[in-house]
């Protein structure tokens, strides 16, 4: 069951290195600190979120979203982990997730067990966060049928480009780019019922480089 209001927000490319896991770590921890009670789920098997909340002892907890998909019936909740951060919660990821796609294989519904997992037990969370990998596979479609609200499309816009360029890139190609990942997305999940979703292009920019 869900809140009155409850938003579930999924961060996704296929690229690495965009931004997603920065992105959602900074805007989880910002609605926390602003009281919101704020869930990550780290579904991406570098695990880089989990990393960066809890340190490397994260990988020695006893469970991670990795048993959650690959035990019947598990519920999320069983594995949710405080943050140092008031307010934000964390479902863990492991390394061993990477081999979560070709265990799915033979599950029954498998492109839905985050889904399932998530039914009950997450009321108390005003925002959900998943951090998915830099891929467009199983993992990131059990991330796009959870009944998510609206999907981040993570991209990263070079400082390199000057300021003016920039612009027009933003006026210009945001709606393009935006429709293009919506129909990449759309034809991963041709065989299943696709959510209604609000889909956003998020522009993540690094620090400048200044040359010696």
């Amino acid at each position: 069951m869900k809140r009155d209001f409850q938003r579930t927000i999924a961060i996704v490319n296929n690229k690495g290195g965009v931004g997603k896991t920065t992105s959602a770590l900074n805007i989880a921890a910002g609605l926390a600190m602003r009281g919101r009670k704020v869930l990550i789920i780290d579904i991406d098997p570098q695990a880089n979120a989990s990393l960066a909340l809890l340190g490397p002892g994260v990988l020695n907890l006893p469970t991670s979203i990795y048993d959650v998909l690959l035990e019947e019936d598990k519920p999320l909740r069983d594995i949710l982990t405080p943050t140092p951060i008031k307010g934000l919660d964390l479902a863990p990821s492991h390394p061993n997730l990477a081999n979560a796609e070709v265990n799915l294989t033979a599950v029954l519904g498998r492109e839905k067990v985050l889904k399932r997992s998530m039914d009950r037990g997450l009321e108390a969370y005003t925002y959900i966060f998943i951090d998915c990998p830099p891929s467009l596979g199983l993992l990131t479609v059990n991330a796009l049928l959870t009944g998510i609200l609206q999907l981040l499309v993570s991209l990263l816009l070079s400082s390199m480009v000057g300021r003016d360029s920039r612009t027009r890139f933003l006026r210009i190609s945001a709606p393009i780019l935006g429709a293009l990942s919506f129909r990449q997305l759309s034809g991963r999940m041709s065989s299943w019922t696709k959510p209604s979703l609000t889909i956003n292009l998020f522009l993540t920019m690094p620090p400048s480089r200044r040359g010696p």
